[in-house]
């Protein structure tokens, strides 16, 4: 898609290859991570090797014999470092900083386990509501919502120990020793990565990085590591949200001009000037603490209602007022100062000015508010 305009009481709309449409409508479920991120190094253009960002991988490329270079260690980094490691492959791992790791197991199903699940709804909803399970989630969604609370107190421990514990050489264990508190980034959820970060063909560099050569990347200690493959595991530009779609609403405003200083939306949905376009995992949406499945259906069962009072009015759209969204960022920014996210390091949660971009209250907030609207924080048109 091109572009949408609001003329009314429709959106008008565009496609890249000029096709022309309208909509009442408009659900925009694009996402937060689609916009790799390639880092901003000295030389990266002047490698002589294959350089790929994670999300643009050639599947087709022959790894064999090649020395792999990993530039990242978010989820992505430290899951390739994990499997390409495990697979004998020569591995130098460039870390910005370490990452908490949590200890969580990695276990499949049986045959059996899967022929059950087929077989019976019951089986699958047993384990997708098991009592324990949510207890877990709602301690952890409660816990960083204070950056100082003992929920988080305790997974700082319990990843510490694993450190403490799975990393024999001492002065491994300081490289990947973390300087900021645990979930102040995305947890990284990894039983083996340590034993892999161990073995004889896997390097961890921390310096830094001074400049890519031809030959390879040159740290900041002056060390050259000559390289066949980059493996850019750099992230993703998290603002982009619904853009680079041009989206005009109310009297021409520009989506461009509203996200100027953040992106933001009501309860995670509803930007005021823009009726009837709704967000799923738009700013603000609880994208590093719940299941994103959840939280679109959720915000599914919200739209829903928003359009049921559309449809029994006369009116052509519904928008959230400025005063309920100016009331709102003014809430969720305060207490995102106050999360986890908010405590110090540096992450892809934070937007251009610091401020944690994720919803910064618990499960059950997040549930409440998106189970029934608050109809006077929204201007019918």
């Amino acid at each position: 898609m091109a572009s949408m305009v609001w003329s009314g009481d429709h959106w008008d709309i565009e496609t890249k290859d000029g096709h022309k449409d309208s909509a009442h409508v408009a659900i925009m479920a694009t996402g937060v991570l689609h916009h790799p991120k390639i880092p901003d190094i000295k030389g990266l253009e002047s490698f002589a090797g294959r350089a790929m960002h994670t999300a643009q991988w050639d599947t087709a490329i022959d790894l064999t014999g090649k020395r792999i270079g990993v530039i990242g260690n978010g989820s992505t980094g430290v899951q390739m470092v994990t499997h390409l490691g495990k697979h004998g492959h020569d591995i130098v791992h460039f870390q910005r900083s370490p990452q908490w790791i949590m200890p969580y197991p990695n276990f499949e199903y049986s045959e059996e386990d899967k022929a059950r699940f087929r077989a019976s709804v019951e089986a699958i909803d047993a384990i997708r509501y098991d009592e324990t399970y949510w207890a877990n989630i709602r301690r952890f969604t409660s816990g960083i919502t204070d950056f100082d609370s003992p929920q988080i107190h305790e997974i700082e421990e319990i990843c510490r120990n694993f450190l403490e514990n799975a990393v024999v050489d001492p002065v491994l264990r300081e490289k990947l020793r973390p300087t900021y508190k645990a979930a102040c980034k995305r947890l990284i959820y990894s039983y083996d990565y340590y034993s892999v970060a161990q073995m004889p063909n896997v390097e961890t560099i921390v310096s830094g990085i001074k400049e890519i050569v031809p030959e390879g990347v040159i740290d900041n200690d002056g060390i050259l590591h000559p390289l066949d493959i980059l493996a850019l595991a750099t992230g993703f530009h998290t603002d982009r949200f619904v853009r680079p779609i041009s989206i005009k609403g109310l009297n021409g405003r520009d989506i461009e001009d509203a996200w100027a200083e953040r992106c933001a939306a009501y309860m995670a949905i509803s930007i005021p000037d823009f009726p009837n376009l709704f967000l799923f995992n738009g700013p603000s949406s609880p994208v590093g603490n719940f299941s994103l499945i959840d939280v679109a259906e959720r915000q599914w069962g919200y739209v829903a209602q928003l359009l049921d009072r559309v449809s029994s009015s006369n009116a052509s759209g519904i928008v959230a007022s400025k005063a309920a969204f100016d009331d709102y960022e003014d809430r969720r920014i305060k207490a995102a100062k106050a999360t986890i996210f908010g405590s110090g390091c540096t992450s892809w949660y934070l937007d251009k000015t610091g401020v944690p971009i994720t919803w910064p209250w618990d499960y059950d907030a997040f549930a409440d508010a998106m189970a029934k609207p608050d109809f006077d924080a929204f201007d019918m048109v």
